[in-house]
């Protein structure tokens, strides 16, 4: 009788085989999952902090209007706005032949998308260093909104119409900031070829009749429209300025022989200022230097960062306002000179390798003696990295800060340096990239390591996966 293997015991003994290496392999990969070591790293970039002192500023510059002295209507400039020019050089034509009702429409009009160009660019800022938030911006338009209350009860309607632009270029801002929006430029371009189409269309009318020339009467910069304050805010005056007269200054009303005469002005003086009115309490223990420059950020001209040296700082016992005098002799392309306007002042700037605090690790230190092919004992001093230590003769000594970095699959210990700290926020240390550091320094990490924020029993030489 024989004794053979059936296909059913076939199939059965197949299942087994089938079972026993399905338990093996979920074996393995269980044990190959808790086996295998969660790492994280992060980059120890550069990073820049900025202190920052927001002020309301007052511009000073010496400026002189350009009268229409023919007594005909609708200017036609010849010149760009903010353009340079030399003396007795042509800047604006007068018409004295064409209806008055046209030219002035004319002029109107212009004057209305001008408005409209201006507030834009005033709104417009460089997302890249933006410095403002919502919560800044939404506070300040409450402010406004406050004082155009104020305005209005005491029936300032002139204040309360400039306040009303103020609240628009923040209001657009803020659009940017929250990403409503992504610029104005399409919208200023549309505006400009408008304007443009227009101002041709005056050039025409003028051309076909009688016009008269405006000049300048000394070379500088040109600007079309003069707000008033040209004979207030001076160079002169910042030399003999206290918190009295500057009090005084910012209450004047514009002059109105200027607004409604002049046809421009001229900026004759390259040297112009900003003059910030504060307190000892706003600046929260700022300390800012005579003599010392300054950038200083413009969020009404798309936040141009210009450079200025701070000639003064008025510190009167009988006042509590506190008057610093900012001093300047460039400007950017298109910048603007609006007479009050906000400003950021950089007080300081740091710039450092970020680490994350949550990498940093202390390690002690030993102290070992061998000797030499002499048989001369020598002191060794390393770093205890193991979880046991081996050998004779030890000595406990001082401890180390630092970090463990990747490179490539090997990990490896950077020694950070107290002395080379520069600044902490929001769980990161900034640290004195290698040219910058103290004398004597210890510090061995350099920048854009990548520094492990996470992983378990980390030692110099370690490989991961």
């Amino acid at each position: 009788m024989g004794y053979g293997i059936t296909k059913k015991d076939k199939n059965k003994i197949f299942i087994v085989c089938a079972n026993i290496l399905f338990i093996g392999l979920s074996v393995y990969v269980i044990f190959m999952i808790i086996g295998s070591e969660h790492i994280e790293t992060e980059r120890a970039d550069i990073e820049v902090r900025r202190d920052i002192i927001n002020f309301t500023a007052y511009i000073f510059r010496d400026e002189e209007p350009i009268y229409n002295i023919s007594g005909g209507t609708g200017a036609v400039y010849l010149v760009e706005n903010g353009e340079k020019v030399a003396k007795n050089q042509a800047v604006a034509q007068i018409n004295s032949v064409m209806q008055a009702s046209s030219a002035d429409l004319l002029k109107t009009e212009i004057g209305v998308l001008e408005n409209k160009i201006d507030l834009l660019k005033k709104s417009n800022i460089n997302l890249e260093y933006t410095v403002m938030n919502i919560e800044k911006i939404n506070k300040d338009l409450n402010d406004l909104y406050v004082e155009t209350l104020k305005n209005i009860n005491s029936n300032n309607i002139k204040d309360a119409g400039r306040i009303r632009d103020e609240k628009l270029i923040l209001m657009n801002k803020r659009q940017l900031i929250s990403g409503d929006a992504e610029s104005f430029n399409g919208i200023i371009d549309t505006y400009t070829e408008k304007k443009t189409e227009l101002e041709l269309s005056a050039s025409t009318n003028t051309a076909a009749g009688n016009s008269t020339e405006i000049y300048s009467a000394r070379s500088g910069v040109f600007y079309r429209r003069p707000d008033g304050y040209e004979h207030y805010f001076t160079g002169e005056a910042v030399k003999t300025l206290d918190p009295e007269k500057f009090e005084e200054l910012i209450k004047k009303e514009p002059e109105n022989d200027i607004i409604n005469r002049a046809v421009g002005k001229l900026a004759y003086n390259y040297n112009w200022f900003f003059v910030c009115g504060t307190t000892e309490t706003e600046l929260a223990g700022t300390t800012l230097k005579e003599g010392q420059s300054y950038d200083i950020i413009c969020p009404y001209s798309s936040n141009a960062v210009i450079p200025f040296v701070l000639q003064k700082c008025i510190d009167d016992p009988d006042s509590e306002t506190l008057l610093f005098i900012f001093e300047a002799n460039i400007s950017p392309d298109d910048f603007n000179f609006l007479r009050r306007q906000t400003i950021q002042i950089i007080s300081r700037e740091i710039r450092g390798i970020k680490v994350p605090d949550r990498a940093v690790v202390v390690r002690e230190l030993i102290t070992e003696f061998e000797e030499d092919e002499d048989g001369i004992p020598r002191e060794i001093t390393r770093i205890i990295e193991e979880p046991e230590i081996s050998g004779s003769e030890i000595v406990l000594g001082e401890t180390v800060k630092g970090v463990y970095i990747l490179k490539g699959s090997e990990v490896i210990f950077r020694i950070l340096d107290d002395r080379d700290k520069l600044v902490q926020f929001d769980n990161y240390t900034l640290y004195a990239e290698p040219q910058a550091r103290a004398e004597g320094s210890k510090t061995t990490l350099q920048p854009f390591e990548d520094v492990l924020v996470e992983g378990k029993n980390l030692y110099t030489g370690k490989v991961v996966n």
